[in-house]
């Protein structure tokens, strides 16, 4: 048998067989209809406040992690610097581009840090089933005042 006249529109794919020279005949073949869905992976991610965040110690923050493109939406999960998942105060949207076919994924972390957040890094993981190999993007939390404005002891830094 050989391929002829393949035609993908819409994502249906028409493909008449041809059984060439050992059925004797050149009727088509026809069988019934299949639907072809092509899997698209997400755009690396980005945090949308950038590579570094400066913050007041008690205060809320809010981290936005923005995955475009995948087909399907990419899955979006946060973790510390200690590689502990983050799942509590997490926000997951979804919506579907201008073409219809692919998704802008979305998630946002809510937390109010503490002390022993200063220069700890929090990273976004974006993946879908087109390619199972995350990427990341990070944020680095540094310089927390605490609240009269005063920054806060880095208990990590040794004398020289």
């Amino acid at each position: 048998m050989k391929a002829q006249d393949v035609n993908i529109r819409s994502g249906t794919l028409a493909l008449n067989l041809n059984p060439g020279d050992s059925g004797g005949s050149d009727t088509a073949i026809r069988s019934r209809y299949a639907r072809l869905t092509v899997l698209v992976p997400p755009e690396p991610p980005r945090i949308l406040q950038g590579k570094y965040h400066s913050t007041t110690e008690d205060s809320e923050v809010k981290l936005e992690c923005v995955a475009v493109g995948g087909k399907p939406p990419a899955e979006i999960t946060w973790v510390d610097s200690n590689a502990g998942v983050l799942t509590q105060g997490v926000n997951y949207t979804v919506e579907a581009l201008s073409d219809g076919q692919r998704y802008t994924a979305r998630s946002v972390i809510t937390m109010t840090p503490k002390q022993e957040h200063h220069n700890q890094t929090f990273t976004c993981q974006a993946q879908n089933t087109a390619d199972r190999a995350y990427r990341s993007a990070s944020i680095l939390i540094e310089e927390l005042l605490d609240r009269s404005g005063q920054r806060t002891l880095d208990t990590t830094a040794k004398s020289v």
